[in-house]
């Protein structure tokens, strides 16, 4: 005895696979018909029905034919049979181009899913706006907005940060990796012009696709600080400005600081046995400020850009632009890799490349 069945192995498995199969395959259409019988009465007595008439019309054929061939029309019967022979042969043309068919079907309706990637990201991350500014308005109709722009601001640079979170590359060899690849990096993109809208449009109280009641102005408050006034205001409560600001952009020089010293510790780490230490740390400090150089370019043409457009807003613009460069300076942390970028690879980024020719 070898183990749970004895040692017992079928001698003719394999002769009387296609027997097996085919039996099996009955015992499957009685066990339905039983079902059938029993649940849906009605069904059952239809499918016997037609089953009978069926085997009524072949056995009239089979009679008719026999009385043909006793009468002496044999040649008529064989080339009836030929005819009969060939249409069946037919049918199996007909499956076999109908196969063809579909298998170009689904060819077809593969390039058109691929080739259509980039407006499904795209109606994805509109969706995803619509339903963050539907939210922020819900809640600001009858509540203070700061809290929760804060959190949405963190939120959407975390989305952000992870989407184009550094690693290696993935070859998309099949067609579900290379649909996958095509989508995220256009929703990407995409997601990042939503954050950028988000800024522009959560204070509107004209947008279109917004019913009425929620095309109200919001209230955002910190202490006695009002956040709803306009940014150039020198009238009131200045310092804000200026407080808001300083932080942004002491926040965004911070992170670039640290990229630099980031970069930096990583070429010296190649170093170890090029020099003395002084001159590998000079060096290391020079080829990671050559890498950040045109970075440092965008940041301080972008931060100078976005400040100037946001000046003429409500403050809470600059307060969303203090979060999301704080959210920014902690996943700079918290993912590895992110700070030892050689150039980003954020549409951001790859904008001012072309605009700027860096």
């Amino acid at each position: 005895m070898n183990g749970r069945n004895g040692g017992y192995k079928p001698p003719l498995l394999k002769m009387n696979k296609t027997a097996f199969i085919l039996l099996a395959v009955l015992v499957a259409i009685g066990g339905i018909l039983t079902y059938l019988s029993v649940f849906f009465p009605t069904t059952f007595d239809t499918i016997i029905n037609f089953l009978w008439i069926m085997m009524i019309i072949v056995v009239s054929v089979f009679l008719v034919l026999g009385i043909l061939v006793i009468i002496g029309l044999k040649d008529e019967v064989s080339h009836f049979l030929d005819v009969i022979l060939e249409g069946s042969l037919s049918i199996i043309d007909a499956i076999e181009l109908l196969k063809k068919l579909y298998d170009r079907f689904i060819t077809l309706l593969k390039d058109f899913i691929f080739f259509v990637a980039p407006l499904l990201a795209a109606l994805f991350a509109a969706s995803v706006y619509f339903a963050i500014i539907v939210l922020y308005k819900n809640v600001g109709k009858e509540n203070d907005v700061t809290l929760l722009t804060a959190i949405l601001t963190g939120g959407m640079v975390i989305v952000v940060a992870l989407l184009n979170k550094p690693g290696l590359e993935v070859p998309a060899t099949t067609w579900a990796l290379s649909v996958k690849k095509r989508f995220m990096d256009y929703f990407s993109d995409s997601f990042e012009i939503v954050v950028f809208m988000f800024f522009l449009t959560m204070d509107s109280t004209n947008l279109f696709f917004l019913p009425k009641d929620l095309n109200i102005p919001l209230h955002a408050q910190v202490g006695e600080v009002d956040l709803m006034l306009r940014a150039v205001n020198v009238t009131n409560q200045l310092t804000t400005t200026v407080y808001l600001v300083t932080l942004g952009i002491s926040l965004e020089i911070i992170r670039n600081i640290v990229r630099i010293i980031a970069i930096a510790v990583s070429y010296y780490g190649t170093m170890k046995n090029m020099g003395s230490k002084i001159s590998n740390i000079k060096q290391s400090i020079r080829l990671s400020f050559g890498d950040a150089k045109d970075d440092l370019i965008k940041f301080i043409t972008f931060t100078t850009t976005l400040i100037l457009v946001f000046l003429v807003f409500p403050r809470l613009k600059l307060y969303a632009m203090v979060v999301a460069s704080l959210t920014g300076l902690v996943m700079d942390a918290v993912i590895p890799g992110r700070l030892k970028m050689r150039e980003g690879n954020d549409l951001i980024s790859r904008l001012l490349n072309r605009a700027f020719k860096l």
